[in-house]
């Protein structure tokens, strides 16, 4: 599966390195090229998750939605609730996409679900769109330690399809 996160902040890195450790092939996008050189260069994200060794996996890369959102199976957004309508707006998603949102919280002008924010944005197929939410931080993740994830919607199509195989 083709995977783009949208955020390069703690969380955006380490759920691009839980994608990358499952098999996926993942870009991490950022919005300062400053910050895709050194990600690339030192496999580090000094500034939000220092210490952790970012997963081989994963390439950083400047952020260029209307390019890379159709290009992937699924778009994970790592970013602040406040900025959920302005790059919905610009995503062009394949029909087949899954969306995860990872940001807590609701919009803050309309205070609707960021789910909700997406999928008004889109039009894209609710079933396809989904927030992951749990009690973890970042850093917890990006070291392997065991944690607890939830989506609301069991039947979402998102969560089964984005998790990895089981063995």
């Amino acid at each position: 599966m083709r995977a783009l996160v949208v955020g390069g902040g703690s969380w955006g890195t380490a759920f691009a390195g839980v994608l990358a450790q499952a098999g996926h092939e993942v870009e991490l996008a950022c919005r300062d090229a400053r910050a895709v050189a050194e990600l690339a260069e030192r496999r580090e994200n000094r500034r939000y998750l220092p210490g952790v060794r970012l997963a081989d996996g994963v390439q950083p890369v400047l952020l260029d939605l209307p390019r890379q959102a159709p290009e992937a199976d699924l778009v994970a957004l790592a970013l602040p609730a406040a900025a959920y309508a302005e790059t919905a707006a610009a995503l062009h998603l394949r029909p087949s996409a899954f969306v995860i949102t990872l940001a807590k919280g609701l919009d803050p002008n309309d205070h609707r679900l960021l789910t909700e924010v997406v999928v008004g944005a889109t039009g894209h197929d609710a079933t396809r769109v989904a927030p992951l939410s749990g009690p973890n931080h970042a850093e917890e993740i990006a070291a392997g330690q065991p944690a607890a994830r939830s989506t609301p919607r069991p039947t979402c199509a998102a969560c089964s399809s984005a998790a990895p195989p089981r063995t």
